[in-house]
């Protein structure tokens, strides 16, 4: 007997592909690149080899960890350097 194909929700296989959720469901209902198993429109899983035909297909690299996160916040603004002001010196005086 064949070993049971491990399912992923939509949120699993965003993390496993590294994208959203609405990305897997693009990918599902707008693209059709993405073959699902459908028991209602709330349940939708797929086999690891559905999601590695789509990452093959699209570039997407693949792993259990999920996507690298950036850190939050705007890149540091490089501040022009001030002019300096010359401060008189008693020999200027």
């Amino acid at each position: 007997m064949p070993p049971k194909p491990e399912l992923y929700t939509v949120q699993q296989a965003a993390d496993y592909l590294g994208v959203k959720p609405e990305t897997i469901k693009y990918h599902v209902y707008v693209s059709e690149k993405l073959p699902a198993i459908s028991y209602s429109p709330r349940l939708i899983l797929f086999t690891r080899e559905m999601l590695d035909g789509l990452a093959q297909e699209m570039g997407y690299q693949t792993g259990q960890s999920g996507p690298e996160k950036r850190r939050p916040g705007r890149p540091r603004r490089i501040k022009p350097d001030a002019q300096k002001e010359e401060i008189p010196t008693d020999d200027d005086v």
